[in-house]
């Protein structure tokens, strides 16, 4: 399956080639700490990238490189559920990471 392809089947739009460093394949918000989670690809730097909570520190990018077999293996098998999947260590580090935010925003505020 080609991007193109699979953006058709789930979003019913071709996928957006303007960009090459960032092909938008997937965008959903976490169901239990309701943060964005952003899916793309990037051509330029032949990766995968699932950006959480709109935070490059949290980024998980799977580098496909100059191996074609590799690249058609990871984006020749996309399925939203798993391009969305966010593993319990990210959830703690986004919750932590709040939790900090609010402690400086509320010392701030005194």
């Amino acid at each position: 399956m080609t991007i193109s392809e699979f953006t058709v089947i789930e979003f019913e739009n071709d996928a957006d080639f303007s960009d090459l460093s960032h092909i938008p394949i997937a965008y959903t918000t976490d169901e239990i700490l309701e943060f964005p989670i952003n899916v793309f690809v990037d051509l330029e730097k032949m990766s995968l990238v699932k950006r959480y909570d709109n935070n490059r520190e949290f980024d998980n990018e799977k580098y496909f490189g100059e191996s074609e077999d590799k690249m058609y293996m990871i984006l020749g098998n996309l399925e939203f559920d798993e391009l969305v999947s966010v593993p319990d260590y990210v959830r703690e580090e986004i919750e932590k990471d709040n939790a900090l935010d609010m402690t400086n925003n509320r010392s701030l505020s005194l």
